[in-house]
């Protein structure tokens, strides 16, 4: 039901001649936060809205919702694929497949864990078996790993951003201050985001070839 309803309102953008991209673009937003705000945030909901921003050629919009749609399937070949593709178009490095979980694949995985943990004690509490013991035994300790990894994950994964337009590295909060290169960022590069400064309105990064600085909030969006 969602996919058709994303769908449908691709469709009535494309087929909307009177509106300009920025209008469509305007337009999007506010049903993505719609959607997010109905409860509908998950790495499918982000995967579409990827494929809508590159039909309307928003290249960094689109790389962001497929980066956000990695946090949720990490490991989806298909995610992957089309978002090579878009950096494809910007020059930009390609993303290669991660074989680690995600925080979401984790906790599912500790839900199952947990599930099967549950069901060999109840069985062991009837039945006093060494094979029923083991098997507890084994499903809590892969419990107690994935708990940890969750954790570590959570509180530990380094916050990252997309660059929505062309952007300076400045040395300080503030472009008052010098810049670090001549260079700009370009649209849809991941960065690694240090700190957010100044209320919130300048953040520390850090770009892919090493160098870090300053950005402004607007040039920006969190994965």
């Amino acid at each position: 039901m969602k996919l058709l309803f994303l769908l449908l309102l691709f469709f009535c953008f494309s087929l909307n001649g009177e509106q300009t991209i920025y209008e469509r673009q305007k337009e999007l937003n506010e049903t993505l936060v719609r959607l997010i705000e109905s409860g509908l945030d998950d790495g499918k909901t982000h995967e579409e809205m990827g494929s809508l921003y590159f039909q309307l050629q928003e290249y960094p919009l689109a790389i962001l919702h497929y980066n956000q749609a990695l946090k949720f399937y990490p490991e989806n070949s298909a995610i992957i694929s089309q978002l090579n593709r878009v950096q494809s178009k910007l020059g930009l490095p390609l993303t290669s497949h991660s074989f680690l979980p995600s925080y979401q694949v984790s906790l599912t995985l500790f839900s199952w864990v947990g599930i099967l943990a549950i069901g060999c004690l109840s069985i062991l509490i009837w039945k006093r078996s060494v094979m029923w013991r083991r098997l507890s035994q084994l499903f809590i300790g892969l419990g107690i790993i994935l708990v940890l990894y969750s954790v570590g994950t959570y509180y530990f994964s380094p916050l990252e951003g997309i660059i929505l337009r062309p952007t300076l590295l400045y040395r300080g909060a503030g472009d008052q201050y010098s810049i670090v290169s001549d260079v700009p960022l370009v649209s849809g590069m991941k960065v690694r985001v240090i700190s957010v400064e100044n209320n919130g309105y300048w953040l520390k990064v850090m770009a892919s070839d090493g160098k870090i600085g300053y950005v402004d909030y607007k040039v920006i969006r969190l994965i």
